[in-house]
């Protein structure tokens, strides 16, 4: 699954930050809360569009939105609908049986690597459901393992971390039910650090084998 391919699991299809989807996810970062959760500043569309470029051509930076499939509702599916969603959907038909209701794109996951120069081999993690109809429904945790076994498999990653706003309290107790240890927090930056490793993944049999 590199940034140009797609993935799909139980409830969601991980697929790649095209341009095309640069105007929603714009929309998205409009919304003060979810900047302030995501720790994020307020981006025009041209930043966006800068941003979703230098992503598509960085290895080291994994970022993919998540596409809902059991999204019920039409209105979102239709404000969130762009034609390259059609021919991701025809890439995994085979695996989509019975799944697929009104698809729409709800948020999206990155995996960072490289980014502790003190150990190459964690992955940093950051995730979000914007859409409000689409969360409280296991989006985000299944992404989160999906990232995490594409992170192992592919890149060698023994280890994750999330770095978390102190008072995105929904993100902290979604990265504590998936195993995930409080390792610091950073008052100055009104931030915590949560972490997990590979071989406590194994360990809980979190693991399970995605279409990649």
């Amino acid at each position: 699954m590199e940034q140009t391919a797609s993935s799909t699991g139980e409830k969601i299809i991980l697929v790649p930050f095209l341009s095309e989807m640069t105007g929603i996810y714009h929309k998205w970062m409009l919304d003060p809360f979810i900047r302030e959760m995501t720790c994020t500043d307020e981006l025009d569309l041209d930043e966006v569009k800068s941003i979703q470029k230098s992503y598509l051509n960085d290895s080291k930076d994994l970022v993919f939105l998540i596409l809902d499939l059991t999204n019920e509702d039409q209105q979102l599916q239709k404000d969130n609908y762009i034609p390259q969603l059609d021919q991701i959907l025809e890439q995994h038909k085979d695996q989509l049986i019975d799944k697929i209701k009104r698809p729409a794109l709800a948020g999206d996951i990155n995996l960072f690597l490289q980014r502790n120069n003190e150990d190459l081999t964690q992955g940093e993690l950051n995730v979000m459901i914007a859409e409000q109809k689409c969360q409280r429904k296991g989006l985000a945790q299944e992404a989160i393992k999906m990232i995490m076994q594409y992170g192992v498999k592919y890149h060698g990653q023994r280890s994750f971390i999330a770095k978390i706003s102190n008072t995105n309290t929904s993100s902290i107790e979604l990265f504590k039910k998936l195993g995930f240890h409080l390792e610091k927090e950073i008052e100055a930056f009104e931030e915590v650090h949560y972490v997990i490793s590979n071989k406590d993944l194994q360990e809980q049999g979190e693991f399970i084998v995605y279409n990649y």
